[in-house]
């Protein structure tokens, strides 16, 4: 099961994976995904002018998961820009992400995002990865200090759901020189203790709901390819079942969460 297990860490997280529902596509965004593009937009509008140019959109919209190509940024401003001004407007940007966030494939999505952070490809998101999202926000901000909304964002991207209550209990705890908002070093130190206090067996079964996307409560060769594929692997049929023969204990084929645990544990991944 190499496909995760690349390198070694002394700790980690797996993306968080929400309780699937029924598969039909919502018509309109929740509440909290409302708040996030508004937080997104006002986050990457550096200079608060009301607009985003060229530079801040694509920003925002990988802040978002959407990892997009230059040329189609080329063409959203294109078509979005119609008063000519640099950039569009936070109504715009609206528009724009509740089409794409509507349209997307929620288990492509959660790999799309997993791997911005993971660019060091070992499966696990890390405090050093965490330390260069963290520094690529801090770079963005210019300030080098993150408010409330900000802190929200970026922990909500990190896997982490946090209420508006505990945002704020943290600001008031840490933000002792009343900045309006934490340090780096601070929100280093908050998120090694949230990873660190992560339950191990919650996070393997977070990582084998991303294995097991039919919910056969197995992942099979089905599943690998998926996987393999959307990692940009290229590996044979005879390559993922010789991954599953290694850790297969009771023969059936396919790997069970047992199984799947106590690959991970040996792996030292978590």
């Amino acid at each position: 099961m190499a496909l995760s297990s690349r390198g070694k860490t002394e700790f980690g997280l797996t993306p968080r994976i929400r309780a699937r529902r029924n598969k039909k596509q919502r018509r309109e965004l929740s509440e909290d995904q409302k708040i996030e593009i508004r937080e997104a937009f006002d986050l990457f509008d550096t200079d608060k002018s009301g607009i985003i140019d060229y530079h801040e959109l694509r920003v925002a919209m990988r802040a978002l998961g959407f990892d997009i190509k230059k040329q189609e940024i080329k063409k959203i401003q294109t078509e979005y820009d119609r008063e000519e001004i640099g950039g569009i407007k936070y109504d715009d940007f609206e528009e724009i992400m509740t089409r794409k966030i509507l349209n997307r494939d929620p288990d492509e999505e959660i790999f799309k995002a997993f791997q911005l952070f993971d660019d060091d490809q070992t499966g696990k998101i890390t405090i050093k990865n965490l330390k260069r999202v963290a520094r690529e926000l801090g770079e963005s901000l210019n300030d080098g200090i993150i408010d409330y909304h900000e802190l929200r964002v970026a922990m909500r991207a990190l896997g982490f759901d946090i209420k508006k209550q505990e945002i704020k209990k943290i600001q008031q705890e840490y933000d002792r020189e009343e900045l309006g908002g934490i340090k780096f070093d601070d929100f280093e130190e908050i998120m090694t203790r949230k990873i660190l206090n992560r339950d191990p067996d919650e996070e393997i079964f977070k990582a084998f709901q991303l294995f097991d996307d039919d919910q056969t409560g197995k992942i099979s060769i089905k599943n690998l390819k998926r996987v393999a594929r959307e990692l940009g692997e290229s590996l044979q049929d005879d390559e993922l079942q010789a991954m599953i023969d290694e850790f297969d204990k009771d023969e059936d084929g396919e790997i069970n969460l047992e199984e799947f645990s106590n690959i991970m544990k040996q792996s030292t991944l978590l």
